[in-house]
């Protein structure tokens, strides 16, 4: 396992929803959501 420090980035709804079209077709996009977060490298 790494010991480099896990970064955590606000993301915005759009690109949530385009993650998930992408990668995740199968599943819905999120509806409402409240707040969103990424890992950065």
């Amino acid at each position: 396992m790494s010991d480099a420090p896990l970064h955590l980035v606000p993301v915005r709804s759009r690109q949530v929803e385009d993650f998930v079209w992408t990668w995740h077709r199968h599943h819905p996009p999120p509806v409402r959501q409240i707040f969103a977060v990424g890992r950065s490298s």
